[in-house]
């Protein structure tokens, strides 16, 4: 058993918080001076946990652009910038996150469903030495705050990421059940039919193809570095000492085979949980892993026809896996599983314990089946069993459901005790792959319409060229010179996609461009474009003569400003002292023939005692009030514009780096503490260090 070394904390002081009442309100204040305090990282302990708007029940759930709720599952990782009461007296803890959709969020959650860990220096130059990008980091970080044993081993693929992604895209080989949701499924050709609105249907009738952001999606594991969906990359081979009876009972409850006996090769009759064991040992697959994948395969109740033993003509015969099953040569996946389990056509087929005419048989030999053609030859996770990148890539994978590793991984989660979790060195086995976007796909969550195909167009007492489809955008017709104006209609495919630039166009002589636009209920935009040529010669606009006099100039004498600040790149000014004052500022800048004002961002005149921030204008006017120049302020290290050097500023910084968030010119150059044009990990290192103390970052 392998067993990581005994790691080391490491803290990074943050910043204090006020907590006052006012008014029965608690109002949250953050000091300019930061003291001694620490950066708090944490992970949700249990699922689908409501983050509201402020701290406490009384406050609204947040909500997504598409109106569902932002709920956290178990495990997800969150930073915690500071802590409220709520009006009954519990702690809540202000946290923000990357959510599913991609989007980072700020909200509050009740303390007590929140596990607070301290980032482990040593463990980070361990992840370092795997070759883990820093955006796995943080999800790995808090797994092993939860379970220190456990081995995470960086597996670096020789594709890139978009040459993984479009190796999964050929159309079949990722599905998606037909009641997901519209965003899940594909509109690429084949898979969706704009005409009708229709998807295509693929193995039964049930499924239709995946989309490239929900298989983007599965396929990024930065997604699945919780304590549930970790085990997608569980090394699957069966170990005596990991792998029990006890364990395999915690699968199997609830589905058809928690108490079920069936007839062994010996003829005594005995428990699945047995046969499985059996099969593991046998197979040298996790028993954990063959029970998931049979109540994933068969359904929790075992009603698929594959284990039924009655479909006619293969009466008799178990395909536990559904191996081989997919349709093909006129026959459906689940004949095609049952020939297989036959042995073939003929029967005459005995790899793997075939025939499968029993049921001991179907789970022992199918077992036999997932060992050689998969744990042992590479594809030993259940993300690599789905996802496959051994020999020939993308061709030999188990299953085409795309969230079967996500649904099979809570099931191999369930079947260890979480005594067993502390206590067992797990060894994960985690796909990294070449040129990663810097954030995590996001999950696909939209369920309206794709459709922006019109059914029809038309030009009335005209004739297109080409004639009118749905897929074809550009089209031309020619007019005589009499024709000053044409109409024209159209129809969308969908009823709930809405059309604009139909009716009456006037027609110059010349080329005219008509445009047609279909926006789908989903947002997405298709534009159809009609040239119309009328005939005729167009006229030439008359010409005007420049004036021969020039308007009469006034001198006015410029404005000379003397500051102790410094002009950059023409609009940048620098050079002053994070929480100064506006009074103080405005005291060191002297304008002769003019006067000198600071605005916000919005350009409002600050108050004298408002604090100098980056994103404020420095204002120039001359002797009559009219503005002469303009200046950007920048503070450097200041990226959220407020003024102060702190926590906040540093998650902005990580969320940078990581790709999370991108920042405008004035808060990039702000952020550009090195002054070397980009914002890496050496300004990070730059605020841990001004918050600590340690050295401040220069202003000038």
């Amino acid at each position: 058993m392998k067993m990581m070394k005994r790691m080391k904390w490491f803290t990074i002081l943050s910043c204090i918080i006020l907590i006052a009442v006012v008014g029965g309100t608690i109002a949250i204040n953050f000091f300019s001076e930061v003291k001694a305090a620490t950066i708090q990282y944490g992970t949700v302990n249990a699922d689908t946990v409501n983050v509201r708007s402020g701290p406490g029940t009384t406050y609204g759930v947040l909500t997504t652009a598409a109106g569902t709720k932002v709920q956290l599952s178990e495990g997800s990782s969150v930073v915690v910038e500071g802590t409220a009461k709520a009006t009954d007296g519990t702690t809540w803890y202000k946290l923000s996150f990357i959510y599913d959709d991609g989007k980072e969020y700020t909200g509050y959650m009740s303390g007590k469903y929140v596990n607070l860990y301290k980032v482990d220096a040593e463990f980070d130059a361990y992840l370092d030495e795997q070759g883990f990008p820093d955006s796995y980091k943080e999800g790995l970080q808090a797994l092993h705050s939860l379970y220190p044993n456990w081995i995470f081993e960086a597996d670096h693929l020789n594709y890139t990421w978009d040459e993984a992604v479009d190796g999964q895209m050929v159309l079949g080989r990722n599905l998606v059940s037909i009641s997901d949701i519209s965003a899940y499924k594909s509109t690429a050709p084949g898979a969706y039919d704009w005409e009708t609105g229709k998807w295509t249907t693929f193995d039964g009738g049930s499924w239709n193809a995946a989309s490239e952001a929900i298989v983007s999606y599965c396929m990024d594991p930065r997604n699945f570095l919780n304590a549930t969906q970790i085990f997608q990359f569980e090394l699957l081979s069966y170990d005596s000492e990991v792998h029990t009876s006890s364990g395999v009972q915690n699968v199997i409850d609830g589905s058809f085979m928690e108490s079920a006996k069936i007839t062994n090769t010996a003829g005594k009759s005995v428990t699945y949980n047995q046969t499985l064991m059996d099969a593991a040992a046998s197979s040298g697959v996790s028993p954990y892993h063959l029970a998931a994948r049979i109540i994933q395969e068969m359904g929790t109740n075992g009603s698929s026809k594959s284990i039924s033993g009655t479909v006619s003509g293969y009466a008799g015969y178990y395909n536990y896996y559904n191996i081989g099953a997919y349709a093909a040569n006129g026959n459906s996946a689940i004949v095609n599983g049952l020939i297989y389990a036959k042995g073939g056509s003929n029967g005459t087929l005995t790899t793997y314990g075939r025939p499968w005419n029993t049921r001991y048989k179907g789970v022992v030999g199918g077992a036999s089946y997932i060992g050689s053609g998969y744990i042992n030859i590479g594809q030993d996770t259940l993300y690599y069993e789905k996802f496959d990148y051994v020999g020939s890539p993308f061709t030999h994978q188990y299953m085409t459901y795309v969230i079967a590793p996500q649904s099979e991984a809570k099931k191999m989660a369930a079947a260890y005790s979480e005594e067993m979790r502390k206590e067992t060195a797990f060894t994960f086995k985690i796909p990294v792959f070449k040129d990663m976007p810097t954030a995590p796909a996001a999950k696909p969550a939209d369920n309206t319409s794709p459709n922006n195909y019109l059914a029809s167009l038309a030009v009335t007492g005209q004739t297109l060229s080409p004639s009118f489809s749905g897929a074809t955008t550009e089209y031309s017709l020619i007019v005589g010179e009499g024709v000053t104006s044409v109409t024209v209609t159209a129809k969308t495919a969908d009823s709930k996609a809405s059309i604009s630039g139909t009716g009456t166009h006037t027609l110059k002589v010349g080329e005219n461009t008509i445009t047609v636009a279909v926006t789908a209920e989903n947002g997405d935009l298709r534009v159809y474009r009609i040239i119309v040529i009328r005939e005729g010669e167009e006229n030439e606009p008359p010409t005007t003569q420049p004036p021969t006099t020039q308007p009469p100039t006034t001198t006015q004498s410029k404005p000379i400003v003397t500051m102790t600040y410094t002009v950059f790149d023409m609009s940048y000014v620098r050079g002053f002292t994070v929480g100064d004052t506006i009074s103080n500022v405005l005291k060191n800048i002297k304008v002769t023939n003019g006067s000198a004002k600071i605005t916000d961002v919005n350009g409002t005149a600050k108050g004298n005692t408002s604090i100098i921030t980056t994103g404020d204008r420095l204002v120039i006017n001359d002797s009559t009030g009219s503005v002469y120049s303009t200046y950007h302020i920048v503070l450097y290290g200041d990226i959220n514009g407020d003024g102060k050097l702190d926590i906040k500023d540093l998650l902005k910084y990580k969320n940078t780096i990581l790709g999370k968030i991108e920042l405008s010119k004035l808060y990039t150059t702000a952020g550009d503490t090195s002054r070397d044009g980009k914002i890496t990990v050496v300004e990070l290192l730059k605020m841990k260090n001004q918050i600590l103390g340690k050295e401040l970052i220069s202003q000038k």
